[in-house]
């Protein structure tokens, strides 16, 4: 079973819960501000790095890997990477940004 996690605080600190609802609360739309890390707009494609809330590390890393950069339109439509912390996350959006910005697709 994938594990759930809400933000702490900081807006940084993953937090697990164990309560679907609880979850399910921290996705509200309002909350998106903090759930958003990174989006940027590159001609025909959007980057956008999220905090997601699950676990897709599935048991194979002590460090829940609960951030994710997505790609929308663009040379690198539907790529995706999921992070481990929000400091990782940051720097694979800035990855991602370089690469749509040459056109060039991501490695």
């Amino acid at each position: 079973m994938m594990k759930l996690y809400v933000l702490g605080p900081d807006g940084k600190t993953p937090i697990a819960v164990e309560n679907t609802i609880e979850w399910a609360l921290s996705l509200n739309p309002e909350s998106n501000h903090l759930r958003q890390i990174a989006s940027d707009e590159i001609g025909d494609a959007h980057v956008s790095t999220i905090f997601i809330g699950i676990d897709y590390s599935f048991g194979r890393d002590r460090t829940p890997r609960c951030w994710e950069t997505m790609i929308f339109g663009g040379i690198n439509d539907h790529y995706s990477r999921r992070y481990n912390n929000h400091d990782e996350a940051l720097r694979g959006h800035a990855h991602a940004v370089r690469y749509t910005k040459r056109g060039l697709p991501i490695p």
